[in-house]
């Protein structure tokens, strides 16, 4: 349904008429039952029927044919007042029914042809948060609490410019991924607009990855209007996207982190990636407490999957809750505590009670909610009212506020890759001695010009396309992963191709050869045909290649050869007229 603030204001309207109606019935019903009971008394030894004629004409009043006005008057006052009242009553109540009916049709006709809206489907925390970010952001919202193919077609998806598929599939895994194939056949067919963008929320945090993984198998080079997000991962980021690492102690750093549920996990990946890229200690390992019934098993399985979790922390799981780590790990109070437990009642209890946590800095208890999340007001603001927050120890993050807002949500795969790759580039810069700041490359991606951004974007639409050329594609990391190189004539040819396909984006974006390179005249002096490049940058394309293993790692992904392109195909394929 609509929550405009139009479409409120009407059925405000619509709620006061009915309510107009029920009103005018009752009066009706009460004055005339009262009139007719005098105008016909009830004789001596009243039986049981009388009571029950004098209902069913007193009903009759509403059509104009209650049988004991056909004897005509004198009536008394309440009965002439309501068998005037009573056919008011129904011709107000047939009016208000056709206002409504007709109040339907035009919503449904204005839907079908609304334009750049989006639809936000599902009756969730998520679905209820997103849509009051989207307007907040001035954007027009539908929402739909059906995400079949016929909610959607009555939502407008023929004029929509984003579908958000947010119902709530914890018992239906599917429901969203089906709205997505509903939305994407729509668009096939011409029924739903070109720039549709399509994202699909998946609780399950292992399939939303290999939905991910098979969309940029595709082995066409693909704008990827379809995502699949999963609100836990992308609060998670956005927390530690957003926090200061500068841990001022002058021990070793130690952070805690109870809960190793999909936010858990994701703080712990994050974490890692964001210390080792921007954190001023970044050569500097950390020590990790894990806490959880299960987390020596959930520790074993996220280093396994995450080279980086290996190459940046010293773990030490706790196979229990809080109390536990309290009295068997030494080093406590961390620096910083995540409690990420999706059972909230036990992360609020566990927060307030576990005192060996309290003696920290500011923000150093960090306490993930989601049940307790509001849309629409700041999470810590509230709970500051309502509960004190130990001296700015204690900070109170919502999923729903940190995930569900379309800028976060936009981050899509291509997005996370392409950040990857600009990331990748920097560790290489900096372990080569390049400092932070001394080029405009150099900078985190937040800083980045948007011309850099939309080359590495551009980078990693053509993954898919890359690996195909060598009969690979792509699938989730589940363990430890057999580590993967390209053979030396893939390098080759996918380096060539990489050139190729960067020169012609150039080229038709107006860029030119000239021997000495200048950004403001778009001349650059590698616009030229692989032959013609000198080795030194055939070298940068080359490492582009070899470090796309190191990138899809970084999104939890890695390489799998499942067929086999032989490269003298594929040099054909590369020199072809339409290719050069």
């Amino acid at each position: 349904m609509d929550k405009s603030t139009d479409g409120v204001a009407k059925r405000t309207s619509l709620s006061w008429s009915r309510a107009g109606v029920v009103i005018l019935a009752l009066v009706s019903l009460g004055t005339g039952y009262y009139g007719l009971y005098t105008y016909r008394p009830p004789p001596p030894g009243t039986p049981v029927g009388y009571w029950l004629d004098l209902f069913y004409y007193d009903l009759q009043l509403f059509v104009i044919d209650s049988a004991p006005l056909t004897d005509g008057g004198p009536f008394p006052l309440a009965l002439e007042f309501a068998r005037i009242l009573a056919p008011v009553t129904t011709v107000f109540a047939v009016v208000v029914a056709f206002l409504g009916l007709l109040r339907a049709e035009f919503r449904r006709i204005r839907l079908r042809r609304a334009r750049n809206h989006a639809i936000v489907t599902g009756d969730t925390t998520g679905a209820r948060a997103l849509a009051t970010k989207l307007r907040q952001a001035g954007v027009s919202v539908v929402e739909t609490a059906d995400s079949d193919a016929i909610a959607l077609v009555a939502a407008g998806i023929g004029g929509a410019r984003t579908l958000y598929a947010c119902a709530d599939d914890t018992t239906n895994a599917t429901v969203n991924l089906a709205a997505a194939l509903d939305a994407t056949e729509a668009k096939r067919r011409g029924r739903a607009k070109r720039g549709l963008r399509i994202y699909a929320q998946v609780s399950d945090a292992t399939l939303a990855l290999a939905l991910r993984a098979r969309r940029l198998g595709l082995p066409e080079a693909t704008a990827l209007d379809v995502d699949f997000v999963n609100f836990e991962e992308l609060a998670a980021r956005e927390l530690l996207r957003s926090e200061s690492l500068d841990i001022d102690a002058t021990d070793a750093p130690h952070i805690l982190v109870a809960g190793l549920g999909t936010f858990g996990r994701t703080v712990l990946v994050e974490f890692a990636q964001q210390w080792r890229l921007r954190s001023p200690r970044r050569g500097e390992r950390v020590a990790v407490t894990l806490v959880d019934p299960s987390a020596s098993e959930a520790a074993a399985e996220v280093a396994a999957r995450w080279d980086i979790v290996r190459e940046v922390f010293d773990l030490t799981p706790v196979d229990g809750d809080l109390d536990d780590a309290l009295h068997t790990v030494s080093g406590l109070p961390p620096h910083r505590a995540y409690i990420c437990y999706e059972d909230e009642e036990l992360a609020l209890r566990q927060a307030f009670t576990m005192v060996g946590l309290w003696r920290g800095g500011r923000d150093s208890i960090v306490l993930r909610l989601n049940q307790l999340d509001r849309p629409g007001d700041a999470v810590h603001p509230v709970f500051r009212r309502l509960l004190d927050n130990l001296y700015g120890r204690l900070r109170f993050v919502g999923v729903a506020k940190l995930a569900c807002d379309p800028s976060v949500i936009e981050k899509d795969l291509v997005e996370r890759l392409a950040q990857a790759i600009h990331e990748q580039y920097l560790l290489e810069a900096l372990r080569d001695g390049v400092a932070m700041g001394s080029n405009v490359s150099m900078a985190l991606w937040g800083d980045l010009p948007e011309d850099k951004k939309d080359a590495n974007r551009a980078q990693a639409r053509d993954i898919g396309v890359k690996l195909s050329m060598v009969g690979c594609t792509v699938a989730p990391r589940t363990g430890v992963a057999d580590p993967f190189s390209f053979t030396a004539a893939e390098v080759e040819i996918l380096a060539q191709h990489e050139q190729q396909r960067w020169r012609l984006e150039r080229q038709a974006s107006g860029w030119k050869y000239a021997p000495v390179r200048n950004d403001r005249a778009k001349k650059h002096p590698s616009m030229v045909l692989w032959e013609k490049l000198p080795e030194t940058e055939r070298d940068k394309d080359r490492n582009a290649v070899r470090t796309l293993p190191l990138v899809l790692a970084h999104v939890g992904l890695r390489i799998v050869r499942v067929g086999e392109r032989r490269p003298q195909e594929i040099a054909v394929e590369l020199t072809s007229p339409a290719s050069v």
